[in-house]
Parts: structure tokens; C-alpha cells; sequence
């Protein structure tokens, strides 16, 4: 006679219905779960979703003045497990005595509680080469957050090289 194998037994016993008696069936919490689950939901609901992590920018300083390359320092709170950022930038039209937006300044980049990037001068002299008072805040892409606090500074262009080169002294 051969063995009857358990996923055979298994498929018999799901098949032609349960064999055992009831007191020796398992017994599952349906009502005690879905209880628990209402629960944290009302819990949910009550605190509202958690915000998402908000970048603070440290460098340009608040009021500084940038010449040439642009470099951004973003921090985050260490909890915040951030991946990605994005940077946004307006400038001021003295004209219309408004900030306008000028989009974003490049695209996402990388970092974790600290990321920074390069937006080279070429970027402000695309998006007005005029505007020198200027403003960015950043976002946190991955996982999705809000929007940083703006901090605004002056970007200028870069001061170009002197001309003719200073000769070398002879002796």
C-alpha cells in the first residue's frame, strides 16, 4: 500500500469539506480584528496624516549675496529618511512689484539628511539674466513632502575675468 502524501490529504480535506469536529478547529478573531482595525482608523482620522518631511535650506544664507555657480544645502529632520529634492526659484520684477515664478532650478537630485547641488550661473542668465534678488525653496520628492520655507538672496552674475591677464613680473 502506498503513503498518501499531505498535499493530497490537504486537497482531500478542502474538497470533501472539514472531517474534523469543531472544539478542535482553530479558532480566528474575525469580529476582534476588524474591531482593532476600526479603531486605529478613528485614531487615524482624529491625528490626520503625518506631514511629510520639510526641507530647510541652509546655504545661500537668508540675505546673502551668490556670484556665479549657485550652491544649495538642504537639511532635513533624520527621521525624515529623504532620497530625493527638488528645488524651486522665483525672482522679484521691479516693475510689477511681484515675485515670479521661474520653476524649478535643474532637476531632482540625491541626499539623505543633507543633500546639496550645483546650479551653474548658464541656469540664471536662461530664467532672467537681469533679476538679482532672488528667492528658492526645496520639496522632498522621495517620499513625497512639502514645501521648505522660501530664503531669498542676491545672485549675480559672475564678475568677469580682468583683460588683458596681468603679466608676470620680470627681473
Amino acid at each position: 500500500m502506498r503513503k498518501v502524501s499531505s498535499r493530497t490529504l490537504f486537497l482531500a480535506v478542502l474538497l470533501l469539506g472539514d472531517p474534523w469536529p469543531a472544539y478542535t478547529q482553530p479558532y480566528f478573531p474575525v469580529r476582534e480584528l476588524f474591531e482593532l482595525w476600526e479603531h486605529r482608523f478613528e485614531l487615524f482620522e482624529r491625528r490626520g496624516p503625518r506631514p511629510g518631511p520639510e526641507p530647510r535650506v541652509t546655504l545661500p544664507g537668508e540675505g546673502g549675496i551668490v556670484a556665479g555657480d549657485l550652491v544649495i544645502l538642504v537639511r532635513v529632520p533624520q527621521e525624515a529618511k529623504a532620497r530625493r529634492f527638488l528645488a524651486e526659484a522665483a525672482y522679484w520684477d521691479p516693475r510689477s512689484k511681484n515675485w515670479v515664478p521661474a520653476g524649478p532650478l535643474g532637476p531632482e537630485f540625491l541626499g539623505s539628511t543633507t543633500a546639496s547641488t550645483l546650479v551653474p550661473s548658464d541656469v540664471r542668465a536662461t530664467l532672467n539674466s537681469t533679476a538679482t534678488r532672488w528667492r528658492i525653496h526645496v520639496r522632498v520628492t522621495s517620499p513625497p513632502g512639502n514645501w521648505g520655507s522660501w530664503r531669498e538672496f542676491a545672485w549675480e552674475a559672475a564678475t568677469p575675468p580682468k583683460w588683458p591677464p596681468a603679466a608676470p613680473v620680470k627681473k
